[in-house]
């Protein structure tokens, strides 16, 4: 990871950044689990990705998409100043469960020289910064279910520190291996955003979707068991003060949260009440959904919503979204 000097002049995790495009990889409506749907050949190209994983080439492919919606094309200056921060939980299940399975029948004979790169599951994530040249930093996070947003957070904290000069995040998942307890329910696909400076957008005359600006925390689940809302209270509150976009008595209009059935979740549910009407998702085994929220949001009018997600581990990420309509 390349690191710059941070910049004396620039608080910690305030970088003003844009979101400038938005790339989705997103099944059809309507799709049969475990059906193909993604031409990545269309996509990406007639070679070259016949043996990267799935998983990496939605990631690949929201990539160009958000990029090209960016009206951005990185020459070696630009991706020198672009960092990467991109999420996923599930990413390697499908291809490490068959590498398991050819191994315990057939021992080291078994390896696919193809697949056997790809024992880390950190080689999935960072094919996207090789492949557009970003060499600013790449960041990978694989937090259950809140790495997507963790990404924005990471990301945009390390372009505050000088560490890069724009930022592309965003989130990978691909089909659990089927003899995962939810691989019925597995997501499937990718959103990435690319996020500048309001200045530099400006003076290149780039489009303004909006702000995102994320807060993650730990709510112990043996607290939120016993204390309920007022468990989640006190760290929701600081966690919302860190995602303010200018006016710090500005309102909310709508608050999505992608959930599991926890204590935790019941908790964090309780406590942005007084935020607004709570609407409430099931999150899938994945860190995708909570993202495609945002993305959603983005592209919607034009005011706030608080996307929050949350697990019965205790991850807890909370990521305000300003829509510039």
């Amino acid at each position: 990871m390349a690191v710059a000097d941070a910049d004396p002049g620039r608080t910690p995790g305030t970088a003003d950044l844009v979101v400038t495009g938005i790339g989705t990889v997103l099944p059809p409506e309507g799709h049969r689990h475990g059906d193909e749907w993604f031409d990545y050949r269309g996509e990406l190209g007639p070679s070259g990705y016949k043996y990267v994983p799935q998983s990496s080439r939605y990631a690949l492919g929201a990539a160009k998409r958000a990029l090209a919606d960016a009206r951005l094309e990185p020459d070696e200056a630009a991706g020198r100043e672009c960092g990467v921060a991109l999420a996923s939980n599930n990413c390697a299940s499908q291809m490490h469960g068959e590498t398991d399975r050819a191994v315990l029948g057939r021992g080291l004979n078994g390896l696919r020289p193809t697949s056997a790169p790809f024992f880390s599951v950190n080689l999935f994530l960072s094919r996207l910064a090789i492949e557009h040249g970003l060499k600013g930093f790449s960041l990978a996070l694989h937090t259950p279910r809140v790495a997507g947003l963790e990404a924005i957070e990471s990301g945009a904290r390390a372009v505050a520190l000088g560490r890069a000069s724009w930022l592309v995040a965003g989130v990978t998942e691909g089909p659990l291996d089927a003899t995962e307890p939810e691989a019925d329910r597995s997501e499937d696909g990718s959103v990435v955003l690319t996020m500048e400076p309001a200045g530099r957008a400006a003076g290149r005359g780039g489009r303004e979707y909006g702000r995102v600006r994320a807060r993650s925390f730990f709510l112990s689940p043996v607290a939120a068991a016993r204390d309920g809302a007022d468990a989640a209270r006190r760290l929701l509150t600081g966690a919302l003060a860190g995602t303010v976009h200018g006016d710090p008595a500005a309102g909310t209009g709508r608050v999505r949260l992608v959930a599991d059935a926890s204590p935790v979740a019941d908790a964090v549910a309780a406590a942005l009440a007084g935020h607004g009407t709570v609407e409430r998702t099931e999150a899938g085994p994945g860190a995708l959904g909570a993202v495609v929220q945002v993305a959603d949001a983005l592209r919607g009018p034009a005011g706030t919503t608080l996307v929050v997600a949350a697990t019965g581990t205790g991850n807890v990420a909370v990521t305000r979204v300003v829509a510039a309509g």
